[in-house]
C-alpha cells in the first residue's frame, strides 16, 4: 500500500473557528436537511455518518477533536481503502478563519492510478462547498426549500 497525502486549498471563511468547529463537531448537523431520497439510507450519530449505497455501508467517524483548531475523521464501514480526513481552522482577526482540508489515504497501486489525481480535486470541491455554505450561499447539488 502506498500513502497518498493531499492538502487542499486554503480559503478564508467569514466565521470564527469557534462557530465552524461547533458546526462540524456534531455530525448530526449534516442530516438535518437531507433530501427525501437519502432518508433512511444514512445513519448519523454525534460521532459517525454512514450511508448505504448499492448495498455498501461506508462513511466517516470522528477520530479526534482539538477544540477550535482541528477535527480528525477516519473511515467507517466498508471503505475500499483506509483513509483519514482532517479539517483545520486557524483564526484570522476577530471574525474570520483560514480553513483547509487534509486527506491521507492508503491506496494499492491500482487504486492510486485510478484515484491519485482525483483526490485533490475532491478535497478542493468539498472546500468550495464549505466556503459557499459559510458565506450563506446554498452549496451546489443541495435541494432548495421554500
Amino acid at each position: 500500500m502506498a500513502i497518498s497525502e493531499v492538502k487542499g486549498k486554503e480559503v478564508l471563511l467569514p466565521q470564527t473557528p469557534f462557530l465552524l468547529f461547533n458546526a462540524f463537531t456534531d455530525l448530526r448537523n449534516f442530516a438535518t436537511n437531507l433530501p427525501a431520497e437519502f432518508q433512511g439510507k444514512i445513519e448519523v450519530t454525534y460521532d459517525t455518518l454512514v450511508a448505504e449505497m448499492q448495498g455498501i455501508r461506508m462513511g466517516i467517524r470522528v477520530e479526534d477533536r482539538l477544540p477550535y483548531s482541528e477535527i480528525r475523521f477516519k473511515e467507517e464501514g466498508q471503505s475500499p481503502f483506509p483513509f483519514k480526513v482532517s479539517f483545520h481552522f486557524e483564526p484570522v482577526g476577530l471574525n474570520q478563519t483560514l480553513f483547509h482540508i487534509e486527506l491521507r489515504a492508503e491506496l494499492n497501486m491500482m487504486m492510486k492510478m485510478m484515484l491519485g489525481g482525483k483526490l485533490k480535486e475532491v478535497v478542493d470541491k468539498l472546500t468550495d462547498q464549505i466556503e459557499k455554505a459559510a458565506s450563506g450561499q446554498m452549496p451546489e447539488n443541495m435541494p432548495q426549500y421554500s
